[in-house]
């Protein structure tokens, strides 16, 4: 047991940091009572002093203890540059609807280290709570998509079933975004949207189904990425080209062999090594 007077009405901070840190309390019992009756300035003070030398688990426990009922404190302390990083270490630690709100708008923050540390702290968080606010952060265009998806992705089989929900829902740029992250976490089932998404007038869209093609070598979409040469980018045209020169379609020769003249001289020339490429394959 820690050498703490627990008979005294106030506990000394510092007796709590050493005995937090050598690991000779637990957070029940009358110490754990006595910890209830600090006012907000005290837990403060003792998280400040704690929680750099505490293990997750005995951090989770102090900042549940101390701060569980004092959020409207670690908003406050946000406001400051130099206090913002432990606030939002602690509201990783504290499992609830406005904890997780909070730090989802935190990943839009100016400074890139705030984003990351939220990111983080989310990533600390059941994903019941963490996916619907990232996924309505997603469509609302709120929050860098980078942002969310690193989240997103370590958030298991119910974020990859989240994002697969949404696809249909969602307007060109937010399914070009969720066929990202589904190509990032390597999940085949975007198959079902690609189709659609090849014959899109959208360039962005096309561009990463063009990207879940290569990526996961789907060979029987050849047809739908041939119907991309009608599009006005060169950039999309190329694209298409190089992806059905990687899967070695010999179907598609006679569709290649229309843009050899091509208006872009860079099309052209991928036109130009598809077709050699498709020649000389087995």
């Amino acid at each position: 047991m820690a050498l703490l007077n627990l008979k005294s009405r106030k506990i000394k901070i510092e007796e709590v940091q050493r005995a937090v840190t050598e690991g000779r309390i637990t957070f029940s019992g009358q110490f754990k009572e006595k910890l209830k009756g600090v006012d907000p300035a005290q837990a403060w003070d003792i998280i400040k002093l704690a929680l750099p030398d505490l293990d997750t688990l005995k951090a989770r426990d102090l900042v549940r203890l101390l701060l569980a009922d004092k959020v409207p404190l670690l908003k406050e302390k946000m406001e400051d540059r130099n206090e913002i990083n432990l606030a939002i270490e602690c509201l990783g630690y504290l499992p609830a609807r406005e904890s997780v709100e909070i730090l989802v708008g935190l990943l839009s923050h100016k400074n890139v280290s705030v984003q990351l540390d939220a990111a983080g702290a989310l990533k600390k968080h059941t994903p019941r709570l963490v996916v619907p606010p990232l996924i309505k952060a997603l469509e609302e265009n709120t929050v860098l998509p980078a942002r969310v998806g690193e989240v997103l992705l370590n958030m298991g089989f119910l974020g990859q079933e989240a994002l697969l929900e949404a696809y249909p829902q969602g307007d060109f740029r937010v399914k070009g975004q969720i066929l990202e992250l589904l190509i990032q976490s390597n999940n085949p089932k975007c198959r079902l949207f690609l189709k659609d998404a090849l014959k899109s007038e959208d360039k962005f869209l096309v561009s990463k189904a063009i990207d879940a093609v290569e990526h996961f070598k789907f060979y029987d979409l050849w047809p739908e990425l041939v119907e991309s040469f009608t599009s006005t980018s060169w950039q999309i045209k190329a694209r298409a080209l190089i992806v059905l020169e990687k899967l070695k379609v010999k179907e598609a020769t006679e569709f290649v062999e229309l843009l050899l003249k091509d208006d872009d001289k860079w099309v052209c020339q991928c036109a130009e090594r598809c077709l050699r490429i498709l020649k000389n394959s087995f």
